[in-house]
């Protein structure tokens, strides 16, 4: 498949981005072989990653109108260090868009 990556796009999560981002996770579990393990729904989503104190925050990939990717990451504090960090849960690119330095 070739990929023109001049058209990709990341850019922060929208609301309207959560049934993709949902289905992703649920290749990610269905991968590992966990879906029994997943608990997390499309409400969750919206509630962690939009309220006005969010638990986490999402980015999304794009080619033209096909969310082909996200990201979810959250802030973290280092007592010892004294400074903000981030830590990354998740990664995900759907499987024909790697490869492609997306």
């Amino acid at each position: 498949m070739q990929i023109d990556t001049q058209k990709l796009d990341i850019r922060p999560a929208e609301r309207s981005d959560i049934p993709r981002i949902y289905a992703m996770i649920q290749a990610i579990a269905a991968y590992e072989k966990l879906t029994h393990l997943l608990e997390v729904n499309e409400a969750i989503l919206e509630e962690s990653l939009f309220s006005t104190n969010p638990a986490a925050r999402a980015i999304v990939a794009t080619i033209g109108d096909e969310t082909i990717g996200y990201a979810i990451f959250y802030y973290n504090f280092s007592t010892f260090v004294g400074k903000r960090g981030i830590y990354l849960e998740d990664i995900y690119v759907e499987t024909e868009y790697r490869g492609h330095g997306i």
